[in-house]
């Protein structure tokens, strides 16, 4: 049946879950694709139509962080209803850390590219700006890698603490010690 654990790690606090995820997993799966789809068409666009190259660059590799969120979700997916083997501490441990440079990347680059865009904006030769030309597109694209990039390390680190506490993996914790 269905098992929460509601007190959830005593580590690091997260609420450990043992039910199916059929519904959250389609619902995080597609917003998933959609992210990797948006950032491919996106880095595509502003390479070819506006030669704006920070602009795809930052697509891009938010295309790459969704693509990341993704597996790590195909993987909790797979563990939860297929029971199939566990990734091992190192590969979860893998994702928090991606994510967390991730998420150090991009909250830097969005500071950098909105001082950028706003300079631009206040010292700019007309009154008008383009923006999508400008460096506040940018900071779109650089807020969806802290987006990803974030959901890799919660979710990465909210497996590893559910790794410990649950009862599902406690053959693994016996065969380690």
């Amino acid at each position: 049946g269905t098992q929460i654990n509601k007190a959830g790690c005593a580590e690091c606090k997260m609420k450990c879950c043992e039910c199916s995820p059929g519904t959250a997993f389609a619902i995080r799966a597609s917003l998933a694709v959609l992210g990797v789809a948006a950032g491919l068409l996106a880095g595509i666009v502003f390479t070819v139509v506006f030669s704006h190259t920070h602009a795809s660059a930052w697509a891009f590799a938010s295309a790459l962080s969704a693509t990341l969120a993704l597996s790590l979700f195909i993987y909790i997916y797979v563990r939860k209803e297929r029971q199939a083997r566990e990734l091992s501490r190192a590969v979860l441990l893998s994702y928090a850390v991606v994510g967390a440079l991730g998420l150090g990347l991009g909250v830097g680059a969005f500071v950098a590219y909105l001082g950028l865009g706003i300079y631009q904006a206040t010292c700019g030769d007309d009154d008008t700006v383009d923006v999508v030309r400008s460096d506040f597109v940018v900071c779109v694209w650089c807020f969806m890698i802290v987006k990803w990039s974030l959901t890799c390390y919660y979710y990465g680190m909210k497996e590893l603490c559910c790794r410990k506490t649950s009862s599902h993996y406690s053959h693994l914790q016996e065969s380690t010690e």
